[in-house]
């Protein structure tokens, strides 16, 4: 089947339309396409109902029959006039199979042992082309390779099922790929490939690629023709430009962004004399778990308490979650309640590998089994004790042990850390003075959240895709 070039919001309106409509699908479709020409109003919205609006012949016919009705005609038809309005909502460019926009390719070589050669790797999920490392001729077993040019579209076989494509970037030129890539030069007049690379980081190219997927699970693969069957919207060559402009300029904020994000660290006072408690005093610190309540039962989830778990853990003030449970879950399941005021500390994720998610709640939640909750008492300032500890962050990472499954911390090692015990005063001037900077961290990833939502909703956009969720700000 090929796909269609309807947008996900259309394809979610088409049966609605259909509602209550009984399909007639007993025939083939030569039959029906027909039957399409000369058959009553019942009979045109049963066949039009059989037809699958991800089917790109589907869509055809029923554009075609469309087309050909009178306009004023049409609007008398309660069902047909929705459905022809759904087919024509959405639609921002026309979509193009990229076989009229990119051209197979092979720059074949034969390895030399002693020269020395760069390698590229495709990251995943449409995020591009980077260098991988530089290696000897002798060191490469397979001699025959491909060198790629700027600009061509590099494709993995393999990994093309998980976004592995993208646009050989300037300093990628004269590198090599084995033959498991799939190389495309680009046409230029049609195509700019600083479009190109934008339109290949959207979910959409990756679910088109999957259609084609073929073989065993751990060596599913596409074939090099495969690709030319995706499609792509495709403005004219001024508005790519335009496009491709924009989105790269709000990518560089992001990466900025990211290293501002990733680099900084709490400038915690060096404290020198002062009496250290340990997390384990149960007079100062009340240690709290967490669980998941039962999935299957419905009860549970979607209620108004933020379940929070490790991706809720990106911001340093928690106040809500992607999963929200109910007043049900908490009586019966292990999961508690987690009062204001309370530091979160992931214990137990694959990010424990380079980072130490700290956090404090602005609500009452609940927390997964993968977080601990720390309860100062009387004598500690909660911002005081979580600064501290997203300051002796290193120590923390110390601590980490992998698992079967992954990293984590053990409540043994939890207990050991000491937290300098200060009149709540100096606790209360630290913390005043780090909350600046917290600010300021928090702000940064605030203008990276929103940034990026531009560009999602620019993508939305270039494939005409005007569902709430991409749109909204």
């Amino acid at each position: 089947m090929v796909l269609s070039d309807l947008t996900d919001q259309q394809i979610e309106e088409w049966p609605k339309v259909m509602d209550g409509i009984t399909p007639q699908n007993e025939r083939s479709l030569d039959h029906r396409y027909e039957a399409l020409q000369t058959a009553d109003q019942t009979l045109v919205m049963r066949i039009l109902a059989a037809f699958n609006p991800r089917n790109a012949l589907h869509v055809d016919i029923t554009k075609a029959y469309l087309a050909g009705i009178d306009e004023e005609a049409l609007k008398k038809t309660d069902h047909l006039n929705r459905l022809d309005a759904v087919l024509k909502s959405g639609q921002a460019f026309p979509k193009e199979e990229l076989r009229k926009l990119i051209t197979p390719t092979n720059g074949t070589i034969m390895i030399e042992d002693d020269t020395r050669y760069k390698l590229l790797t495709c990251k995943l999920h449409g995020q591009g082309i980077v260098f991988r490392e530089y290696a000897l001729g002798e060191d490469i077993k397979t001699k025959s390779q491909q060198v790629v040019k700027e600009n061509q579209l590099l494709v993995a076989e393999i990994d093309a099922k998980n976004g592995g494509y993208g646009v050989v970037p300037p300093d990628g030129d004269g590198a090599i790929v084995s033959s498991h890539y799939f190389l495309y030069d680009i046409d230029t007049r049609k195509l700019l490939p600083e479009y190109l690379s934008v339109v290949l980081g959207d979910r959409r190219i990756e679910e088109q690629v999957r259609i084609y997927v073929r073989g065993a699970t751990s060596y599913a693969a596409i074939r090099a023709n495969d690709f030319l069957n995706i499609k792509i919207p495709l403005p004219g060559i001024p508005m790519q430009r335009e496009i491709a402009e924009k989105v790269a300029k709000w990518t560089r904020i992001v990466e900025g962004a990211v290293k501002i994000t990733n680099s900084s660290e709490i400038d915690f006072p060096e404290i020198h004399g002062s009496e250290k408690i340990k997390l384990s005093s149960k007079s100062h610190f009340v240690i709290l778990g967490g669980g998941t309540p039962s999935k299957s039962n419905h009860e549970y989830w979607d209620g108004d308490i933020p379940w929070i778990s490790p991706k809720d853990m990106k911001t340093f003030l928690i106040s809500d979650s992607q999963d929200k449970i109910s007043k049900e879950a908490i009586c019966g399941s292990s999961s508690s309640l987690i009062e204001k005021d309370a530091i979160l500390i992931v214990v137990r994720s694959g990010i424990l590998k380079h980072t130490l998610p700290v956090g404090i709640t602005m609500r009452t939640v609940a927390i997964n089994q993968d977080i601990k909750a720390i309860i100062p008492q009387k004598d500690f300032h909660p911002f005081f004790v979580a600064y501290y500890i997203k300051s002796i962050e290193s120590e923390f990472l110390s601590k980490v042990r992998s698992g079967p499954t992954v990293e984590g911390i053990g409540l043994e090692s939890l207990y050991s850390i000491e937290i300098p015990l200060l009149p709540l005063e100096v606790q209360q001037q630290i913390v005043d003075q780090l909350d600046k900077e917290m600010e300021a961290i928090e702000n940064v990833r605030f203008l990276k959240k929103q940034v990026e939502k531009r560009i999602k909703r620019t993508l939305a956009e270039i494939w005409g895709d005007k569902t709430e969720e991409n749109c909204n700000p």
